[in-house]
């Protein structure tokens, strides 16, 4: 029998087919967010996170809900519409406009513990990502919090690292990691849809 190497495993991991699948559509959704413009202000960063509320607010309804027995911190990362309220709010909405967010209709659906896995690579890696943006963009959207992207704060790489390690954990055979493969995916289009083309249908 040949013996597989430690980086032979690597390689072959279900985080690194997770970021095969969705790497084209990664670097699509980077080049296009609005976020990434230089005249891009507090009445845009308002906008745009009161969009991702309309996507994450069917996902977080269902995702976070179901069984995690594998994922002791599931209920900590629960709370990311939280931030969007309050960013929103701080920046002058009043609650009847929160509540008034259209909510996408298509979002990918959250039916396994491996398409959950899938769904919450995306979202807890937007975490990671914020947080680069957020240093960026804070001195020229103060005094604005920017809770959605500070996200986690200091915890921020570590919850991404134990959120992966159970990734690796839970998705052990090659059927598990393809739903979550496809779960990504459909999570970047549909996100890509309502956020940044502002689709409605």
């Amino acid at each position: 029998m040949p013996v597989t190497t430690e980086s032979e495993q690597h390689v072959n991991s279900p985080l690194n087919a997770l970021r095969q699948a969705t790497q084209a559509q990664h670097a699509a959704l980077d080049q296009a967010l609005p976020l990434q413009r230089d005249d891009f202000g507090r009445s845009d960063y308002l906008n745009y996170i009161a969009r991702i509320f309309g996507w994450l607010k069917p996902l977080e309804a269902t995702l976070w809900s179901s069984p995690w027995p594998s994922l002791a911190d599931a209920g900590q990362r629960a709370g990311k519409l939280a931030w969007i309220e309050a960013d929103l709010l701080e920046g002058g909405w009043i609650r009847a406009q929160v509540d008034a967010i259209p909510v996408c209709p298509y979002v990918p659906q959250a039916s396994d513990e491996a398409r959950r896995f899938g769904i919450a690579y995306v979202i807890e890696g937007s975490t990671l990502g914020s947080s680069f943006l957020f240093r960026r963009l804070q001195p020229r959207l103060a005094p604005l919090p920017l809770h959605w992207l500070l996200g986690y704060g200091a915890a921020t790489g570590p919850l991404w690292k134990s959120f992966t390690r159970r990734l690796e954990e839970q998705l052990a055979e090659a059927a598990q990691v393809e739903a979550a493969s496809a779960a990504a995916c459909e999570a970047f289009e549909s996100f890509n849809r309502w956020v940044v083309r502002g689709e409605s249908a």
